[in-house]
């Protein structure tokens, strides 16, 4: 379908996110599902024709863009790495070689401070006619004891390639605090 992509899928019950599609002047793919040790990869963008490449499975590759006429580009879909854009006289970006990951704090009584703890998934790259998917969120779960404190935990999916067809934003992980665990 033409126009921008499509947002990966959320994680539920401690999931990791999905990657978003490519924007496409045409078809785009769907970005890769999350597992349960890694965000899904966005797909890469397309301007007509073909498709843009998928991306990989399991948190892998970024699919790269795609291009068909002169004077267009389209980003690549965020993974690791992230995937190639496809230039053509324009100025399209590779997506970030990121995907959210799985992540366990464990914290005593006393907590372990403050800040952030994230497993943000990767950006989809911009510019261009079409951007990339981004990636997909992981999983930060930070376990402490009753009264303790701790970070705060982010599980963001990456944003969408900023372009005339933005891609889809990568699907959210999980973010969580327990409490009461000793």
């Amino acid at each position: 379908m033409a126009g921008p992509g499509n947002p990966g899928i959320a994680g539920t019950g401690g999931g990791l996110g999905g990657g978003g599609s490519g924007g496409s002047n045409a078809t785009s793919r769907d970005g890769a599902a999350g597992t349960c040790f890694s965000g899904g990869s966005g797909s890469g963008a397309n301007t007509a024709g073909t498709p843009g490449s998928l991306p990989g499975i399991d948190g892998g590759e970024g699919g790269s863009g795609h291009i068909h006429t002169t004077s267009r580009g389209s980003g690549g879909g965020a993974g690791n790495p992230g995937g190639v854009a496809a230039n053509n006289n324009s100025t399209a970006v590779d997506g970030e070689s990121r995907t959210g990951g799985l992540l366990f704090a464990f914290c005593g009584v006393y907590g372990i401070g403050t800040g952030t703890i994230d497993a943000n998934g990767g950006d989809g790259g911009g510019g261009g006619n079409n951007g990339g998917g981004g990636s997909g969120g992981g999983n930060v779960t930070v376990l402490c004891g009753a009264n303790a404190g701790g970070p705060t935990p982010e599980a963001n999916g990456g944003l969408a390639g900023d372009s005339g067809n933005d891609g889809g934003a990568g699907g959210p992980g999980t973010a969580q605090i327990i409490t009461g665990w000793n």
